[in-house]
């Protein structure tokens, strides 16, 4: 997860903290509150630990609580649930070269062999052109949350 990203809480991710559910485990409640939407990934690792931290974000984004703050406006607010936690994920591994990306996020055709296709679009672009060192870190997590 890049250091400079923002997350912010989704309107679910307001609403769990609000109600006080046990949707959450209190690991990731924890991971939850300390988002406030104007510190980065660095400066909350700082303070809470990466161990701490970093998992979790994923299960929130997984689980729709926490999105990066760009997601909240167009085009990524008139995403499908789908398409939205898939750029999600690849926000939060490739920060500003997610752009590449999003063409095929946006022709994603939601069906088993679309999504697969997809998957294999973006590993590969990001194996060619962006930085190969982290395609098996954004494979396992694309792979997360479709699952």
């Amino acid at each position: 997860m890049h250091n400079d990203l923002v997350l912010i809480r989704t309107a679910q991710g307001e609403a769990e903290l609000q109600i006080r559910g046990t949707a959450l485990s209190p690991k990731q409640r924890i991971a939850l509150r300390l988002l406030d939407g104007k510190k980065n990934v660095a400066d909350i690792q700082s303070y809470a630990g990466e161990e701490r931290t970093v998992d979790s974000w994923y299960e929130l984004i997984k689980k729709g609580y926490i999105q990066p703050e760009e997601m909240s406006r167009p085009p990524f607010s008139e995403y499908s649930d789908l398409q939205n936690k898939l750029t999600c994920v690849i926000i939060c591994n490739l920060n500003e070269k997610a752009s590449a990306t999003f063409n095929i996020i946006n022709n994603l055709e939601e069906t088993s062999d679309g999504i697969a296709e997809a998957l294999y679009k973006i590993e590969r672009l990001v194996l060619m052109t962006i930085d190969e060192t982290i395609v098996a870190e954004l494979s396992r997590r694309m792979n997360e949350v479709i699952s």
